[in-house]
């Protein structure tokens, strides 16, 4: 930030002496801020866009300097990613820099899981001046403790999440929750990646299984459909498995992610089996991502792969060893 000031202070008083400067772009790098400044022709004015990508820690251990960075620029801010170190006070000062000066926000990223409700009403206002945001995305952590938090970000601003990352142990009793209170997929009309995760070796309920198939289903325009889905656990769900697979809008979708421990040979042939009776070319997926230890340097598995990829050719997999 002080190089900032010190170039526009510099270039101001060499318009003042001179009528002009030879300067008219800046651009600084740092391991968490990109800055690019331009002139504008002959004007000591300065337009600023930056793209901040904090580091994963704590909101107590974050360089100060960010803070004061946030409150005299955050205005400029075009791409904020901001893992759990979004706290109450960073969000308020960018809060404070957007009502003074605007927003040029065009994609946030944000683990609200430091925020209570003063920062969550300030990511609120962010959120709603921001009017050039495209990209939205939400990763809502520790749901077994944070479920009324989830709902209140949720029900403010879904018609605006583009990505939404669902996570927690015991999903059993954070999930139905959010599933009732957002039925369906209706409710987010512009959601193009969504992931749900938990660890805890337990079965899903069927009617949750139930919600995470419809949030992947086919939707008629003008809703957005899922091009990006995603399940992590420690077990897949027997109860819900097939339904999510059958449910994939496989028109639209172009990234496909399994973590499981325990994923069988048999949900293996399902998933396979139903990406190759779609087939190529009118397939849009070109990634599957699977993890599970029981199908590593199988050769059933290979058998899969290998039949899936004269299926497909232009289909990029990842993850088992195969």
């Amino acid at each position: 930030m002080a190089v900032i000031d010190l170039v526009k202070s510099t270039r101001e008083k060499m318009l003042q002496c001179e009528g002009r400067s030879g300067l008219s772009k800046l651009e600084l790098i740092h391991p968490e801020v990109q800055v690019r400044a331009s002139f504008r022709n002959g004007a000591p004015d300065l337009d600023v866009e930056t793209y901040v990508k904090l580091r994963d820690c704590q909101p107590q251990v974050l360089d100060p300097a960010m803070y004061t960075f946030v409150r005299q620029y955050g205005w400029s801010i075009t791409t904020l990613v901001v893992p759990e170190s979004f706290s109450n006070r960073l969000v308020k000062l960018l809060d404070e820099s957007i009502q003074e000066k605007g927003s040029k926000m065009a994609h946030l990223n944000i683990v609200p899981t430091s925020l209570t409700t003063p920062g969550l009403d300030a990511m609120s206002r962010v959120i709603n001046r921001s009017q050039g945001l495209t990209y939205l995305r939400f990763s809502l952590e520790s749901l077994r403790h944070q479920k009324e938090k989830a709902l209140l970000l949720l029900g403010r601003h879904k018609d605006r999440l583009t990505s939404l990352r669902l996570c927690g142990w015991y999903i059993n009793e954070w999930l139905p929750p959010i599933a009732r209170t957002f039925p369906d997929r209706d409710g987010f009309p512009v959601l193009e990646e969504f992931s749900v995760e938990c660890w805890e070796m337990k079965d899903l309920d069927g009617d949750s299984g139930q919600w995470i198939a419809s949030m992947i289903s086919a939707r008629p325009k003008p809703l957005t459909p899922v091009k990006a889905f995603g399940i992590k656990a420690k077990t897949l769900w027997s109860k819900g498995f097939e339904a999510m697979i059958n449910a994939i809008d496989l028109s639209t979708l172009e990234e496909l992610h399994f973590n499981h421990q325990d994923f069988s040979l048999e949900q293996l042939k399902l998933l396979v089996g139903r990406i190759a009776d779609y087939g190529a070319p009118s397939l849009p997926l070109r990634l599957l991502d699977i993890n599970g230890e029981k199908l590593d340097n199988s050769a059933n598995t290979h058998e899969l792969f290998v039949s899936l990829r004269e299926k497909v050719p232009e289909i990029k997999i990842t993850g088992i060893k195969a």
